[in-house]
């Protein structure tokens, strides 16, 4: 069963003009964080949670009624889920401390994870305590969850479900959804001490009617990244570098119909890039053998093959039937979803009566505008081969170009993020097993992948997936094993233009940025 589990962090509390040290001091939220709950409970009303947990703290017991405000949601209260205790260090202000306690103040920016300040608990200590709580509340809650807490806890709480979130990504991306994954991490020292925090958002988080209650800088360029397609990495103004990645489903192309023109189009559709799905009702043209490059060939009938096909907005569709009454047949169920394309073949006398009998039937016009029919694009093709050329072109143009609202709506060329499906499958297997995370977050020059390109490295030598091979590669395989086991996860550029990359004769001449980071569950 797939379920979600929402990490809400309380709404703003009144810190009053100066930075002050808030852990488990009772503070109530202000009016601003009651208007940043308000805002948000807009995203779960109507949403099935099986049950709801919460910080005793008031500023989260006061987050999770306004989110829950006509819900029949139970709630559970957990101790474990206060935030850290600061200890004396509560409710002083952050000049005071430097001032009062430099040499401890420095002991803690030199290793943030294992300080205690006097009286209380270190980030180690909290997990220890987090932990057990979450692992109790995902083993034993079947449904959508929501956890309401606190930024040290939610972050510790993450850093331990990176299986689930690649499990809520690969949910969201069956349903043909975009989805951005948010990595926030400090910048890290050679042993890769960058403390990190991992989450998604899927695109009805980026659009809810006011995002105030996300980070602002995250919504931006996440909203970017999913309509370009291009990840984004940058540092805010607290010095946490941010990086963005989209996921965009796997792009497939649909023929409805598996004659003449239908055979070299999937072979075309296979080759650049497309999962191909042909459907025909008749058994010697619906089969593997005549069409080896298709991941699937349905034999059924026009009527009753759409629940098989599960169309959405990775969705490519091309009708290509053996007649008139079929494709019209098939225009009418396609019209039912929404689709990235639908194009339909015919001579313009032909789609013009289509279009004339739809409008009748009561389809609206703006609908039957998007359906490209005659299908393809004119360069005067004649053989089926050259059909197939102009239609797999003008679907590929779907695919690359867009129009954005961050580029004024003019037709921008859209990056298809690199999608590593193996490895992604096996970030949502379950398992104790320790490895590392590789990822190419930045590229310029000649370089062998692109950015969004992952690669998993275990301790023992096995990897799965590849940021481009040769001793590049090699290179940072060995940073990643070292790396396994410590929690965190650093960037390091991978320099392909110097003697080395000529020595070893390689073909790329360009510079990679990657992301190491020890993953775990």
């Amino acid at each position: 069963m797939d379920r979600k589990i929402f990490l809400v962090r309380h709404g703003q509390i009144d810190y009053g003009k100066e930075k002050r040290y808030i852990g488990i001091i009772d503070i109530p939220l202000s009016n601003a964080g009651i208007g940043q709950a308000q805002r948000l409970r807009e995203f779960f009303s109507g949403m099935e949670l099986e049950k709801a947990f919460t910080s005793p703290l008031t500023r989260c017991l006061q987050t999770t009624g306004i989110l829950l405000q006509g819900s029949n949601t139970d709630t559970v209260v957990l101790n474990e889920l206060k935030e850290i205790n600061m200890g004396e260090w509560e409710n002083q202000t952050i000049d005071f401390i430097k001032e009062r306690f430099p040499e401890m103040y420095a002991k803690r920016g030199a290793n943030l994870d294992s300080f205690i300040p006097p009286g209380g608990e270190s980030f180690e200590h909290l997990q220890k305590r987090v932990m057990p709580a979450f692992e109790n509340i995902v083993a034993n809650t079947a449904g959508n969850i929501l956890i309401v807490g606190h930024a040290g806890v939610n972050e510790k709480g993450v850093n331990k479900m990176s299986s689930d979130i690649y499990r809520s990504l690969k949910s969201e991306l069956n349903k043909g959804k975009k989805v951005a994954v948010i990595t926030l991490m400090n910048d890290g020292d050679s042993k890769g001490d960058g403390l990190q925090k991992k989450f998604i958002l899927t695109e009805e988080q980026l659009h809810i009617s006011d995002p105030k209650s996300l980070d602002e800088d995250i919504i931006r360029n996440a909203q970017f990244a999913l309509e370009t397609g291009d990840l984004q990495y940058f540092q805010d103004e607290n010095g946490t570098n941010i990086l963005i990645e989209p996921y965009f489903p796997e792009a497939r192309l649909v023929i409805l119909g598996g004659g003449h023109i239908a055979k070299p189009l999937a072979e075309f559709g296979s080759k650049v890039g497309f999962l191909v799905t042909v459907v025909d009702d008749r058994p010697m043209f619906a089969n593997q053998e005549r069409f080896p490059d298709a991941e699937k060939v349905i034999c059924e009938s026009f009527s009753n093959c759409f629940s098989r096909l599960d169309l959405n907005e990775s969705s490519f569709v091309v009708i290509v039937t053996r007649g008139h009454r079929h494709d019209l047949d098939c225009l009418k169920q396609v019209l039912n979803y929404k689709t990235a394309y639908t194009g339909m073949i015919g001579s313009r006398r032909r789609v013009k009566g289509v279009k004339e009998q739809l409008l009748q039937e009561g389809y609206p016009l703006e609908l039957l505008d998007k359906v490209n029919a005659p299908i393809g694009l004119n360069i005067g093709a004649i053989t089926p081969e050259e059909i197939a050329i102009s239609i797999i072109a003008q679907v590929i143009s779907y695919r690359r170009l867009a129009s954005v609202s961050t580029h004024d709506k003019a037709a921008v060329k859209v990056n298809w993020p690199e999608f590593d499906r193996p490895v992604l499958e096996e970030m949502c297997v379950e398992s104790k097993e320790p490895k590392a995370l590789i990822t190419i977050i930045s590229t310029k020059g000649s370089v062998p992948r692109k950015a969004g390109a992952k690669m998993l490295v275990w301790p023992y030598g096995k990897i799965m997936g590849s940021i481009g091979g040769g001793c590049s590669e090699g290179e940072v395989i060995n940073i990643a094993r070292q790396m396994i086991g410590s929690g965190g996860a650093k960037i390091h550029d991978i320099d392909m233009t110097g003697q080395v990359a000529e020595d070893e004769g390689m073909v790329c001449g360009g510079i990679m940025k990657a992301l190491i980071e020890d993953y775990h569950e």
